[in-house]
């Protein structure tokens, strides 16, 4: 089977490799150029010689940023392609917009499929967690390809248009609370009064331990490297996800406290303005007299 790939990011190049290593015909297309790729595949740079190295019916993995960019690149592709080609979005597009776009293509006659894609750059490479959604008969041809990249067993198949994209929203969303709540117990650590080894602490949660996960082994990895964290600042960027989630939960009457407040801990750690809190402190000062700090 031959797969076409747009997008040699971190992601990209690694799914590129993998569905190699399984045996698939990989041919790339890249904006910019990849060096140290030559010779692993075909590789193209001009979208039209991309297009025309592939055999009809086409399947072209898209792996990109979410947001305009994707509709940018299927509004180049289209013209390219005939009936019976299908697209693939690996990113993390929102659900809704994947619709869209699925609607928009079927009146071209082009199929179109979702896949959340989860595991990083090492699942991406040798195993990943893919959340897959499309109507049953066009993802049915290519669930070789998704079962061969994803690990045994990793592939949800949703078999609804965006409906890979919905599950793979609220698993990221899942995905900052974790994150959020292993932070919080750290903080409470290494502020504690006891002299608590963070990283001997991580690492034996991860032996066992109910909290044992991929997340506390990346803390754990991230914290040999400098236990202070002294070169980091303390802004953590939300890419969407969170977000919408949060606003999906507000529309179907879900109370989703925790991952509200892991998004919203992501929206204060950038705020360098502290209005809120200087709110407070003049609310304070004003009724009862309490000392402000001032510059």
């Amino acid at each position: 089977m031959q797969i076409g790939i747009m997008g040699l990011g971190k992601m990209g190049e690694n799914l590129a490799l993998n569905m190699q290593d399984h045996g698939f015909e990989v041919v790339a297309y890249n904006r910019s150029e990849k060096p140290h790729l030559d010779g692993q595949f075909p590789l193209f740079h001009d979208v039209q010689a991309f297009v025309n190295a592939l055999k009809a019916p086409r399947t072209i993995w898209i792996m990109l940023t979410a947001g305009s960019v994707v509709d940018t690149v299927i509004d180049t592709l289209k013209p390219l392609l005939d009936k019976g080609d299908t697209l693939i979005d690996g990113g993390n597009s929102r659900f809704s917009d994947t619709i869209r776009r699925y609607q928009a293509l079927q009146k071209d006659g082009l199929e179109f499929i979702d896949c959340g894609t989860s595991g990083g750059t090492e699942g991406a490479r040798h195993g990943a967690n893919l959340m897959v959604g499309g109507t049953s008969d066009s993802v049915a041809p290519l669930k070789p390809l998704f079962d061969a990249v994803a690990l045994e067993g990793g592939v949800n198949y949703v078999n609804q248009p965006g409906g890979g994209h919905y599950v793979k929203m609220i698993h990221n969303a899942i995905e900052y609370g974790m994150m959020q709540a292993i932070a919080e117990g750290l903080d409470v650590l290494e502020r504690s009064p006891f002299d608590v080894d963070l990283v001997e602490t991580t690492r034996a949660w991860n032996e066992g331990s109910i909290i044992e996960s991929y997340l506390v082994g990346i803390t754990h990895d991230q914290l040999k490297l400098d236990p202070t964290l002294a070169d980091l600042v303390g802004k953590v960027d939300e890419s969407g996800e969170a977000k919408w989630t949060v606003e999906e939960a507000i529309q179907l009457g879900v109370d989703v406290p925790v991952i509200a407040t892991s998004l919203f801990n992501r929206f204060k750690s950038k705020d360098e303005r502290n209005y809120r809190e200087k709110v407070l402190a003049a609310m304070r000062n004003g009724f009862g007299g309490h000392a402000v700090h001032k510059k």
